[in-house]
């Protein structure tokens, strides 16, 4: 078991599920923290693979939906990996140091990721390795010090800061200020214990995911969606300016002549029965199918939040769960304006 992790599981008071670090035992007064204060919370759900060689860049630009020539030491990318039907099979955050490039995505896609993705390279001069074994990661929501950088001079929302000892620090997107640590799991537990703020579970950076409007992608959503229907256009998550990659074609066609008729929203919704991811969302007048829960969290017993890509125009007052009893339901409002 790798030192951070064993470090979490025997030395604090962290509730595990499935090797995930739900909460630290009060999940509603965490998310409380989280939004007005700083705490940091373990990601063990999520790995790391390096890209290098003298061909990686290029290579990955003919397969990533973003310009991957943009990638600098000090900005990184949300990007996806698309089929040739341009539905997102992968996503995942893209930083860099001097030497090799970096993709941060769910331990359990990693295996496929690579599997695929070794599918293409043929003769470029390309290594992929999985560095999950000897990386370990966690995450920081609010402002603070980490590593001997003030992290709010990371101001970009993709902005990156590499300090020493192999650490890399990325800011997560918009919203709230959040930031993945990603460093040597041999020296994590100091890196987690320098920092004097409380912490939370991977409930509670779930959640904020919903806050920022933040797509995700598993088992169930793989293949189902173009960028555009998980936001990624407003996200700076797909280039439409660059060559081709897989997909490029269906997913230029619908910005340039079709419509996007289904987008990703995030809403907290009452009740005490769990959504499940894919859950069906319908019309309450008609029954008529207009979306599907991509995540859900639940904040306590009486309330979750959950993002679902449904259709643009569908009146919050208007949607409802296929097989449950009505729940009330008010939207969010996202952090990022539309394209």
């Amino acid at each position: 078991m790798p030192q951070f992790q064993n470090y979490i599981k025997s030395k604090t008071s962290a509730t595990f599920s499935d090797s995930v670090v739900v909460d630290f035992g009060d999940r509603a007064a965490e998310l409380q923290l989280a939004r007005t204060a700083s705490v940091k919370c373990p990601l063990l759900s999520v790995g790391v693979v390096s890209i290098s060689g003298a061909d990686a860049v290029s290579f990955i630009n003919g397969q990533f939906t973003t310009n991957c020539n943009d990638l600098t030491t000090n900005t990184g990318q949300l990007s996806s990996w698309c089929d040739p039907k341009g539905r997102v099979l992968f996503l995942f955050n893209l930083y860099r140091d001097d030497t090799q490039i970096f993709a941060v995505l769910p331990k359990t896609q990693i295996e496929r990721f690579l599997a695929r993705l070794r599918m293409y390279v043929l003769r470029a001069d390309v290594q992929l390795v999985d560095l999950t074994s000897f990386c370990s990661v966690f995450g920081v929501i609010g402002n603070t010090r980490i590593a001997q950088v003030e992290t709010a001079s990371l101001i970009d929302t993709r902005a990156t800061a590499h300090p020493a000892d192999g650490t890399s620090i990325v800011r997560y997107g918009s919203g709230r200020p959040r930031f993945i640590v990603v460093g040597p799991d041999s020296t994590a537990v100091d890196r987690w214990r320098e920092l004097s703020i409380p912490p939370a579970g991977e409930a509670v950076w779930c959640a904020m995911d919903s806050f920022a409007g933040a797509p995700r992608i598993d088992e169930h959503s793989q293949g189902q969606y173009l960028p555009q229907q998980l936001n990624l256009d407003r996200l700076d998550g797909v280039s439409f300016s660059k060559g081709c990659y897989p997909g490029q074609e269906i997913i230029a066609r619908l910005k340039y002549r079709g419509e996007v008729k289904k987008r990703l929203r995030s809403f907290v919704c009452s009740g005490d029965k769990d959504l499940g991811a894919a859950t069906r969302l319908l019309n309450r007048d008609d029954e008529r199918l207009i979306g599907h829960v991509l995540y859900a969290q639940r904040i306590d017993a009486q309330e979750q939040i959950f993002s679902a890509v449904v259709d643009i125009d569908a009146e919050c007052a208007s949607i409802s769960f296929e097989g449950q009893s009505d729940s009330n339901l008010h939207e969010l409002e996202l952090p990022y304006p539309a394209p």
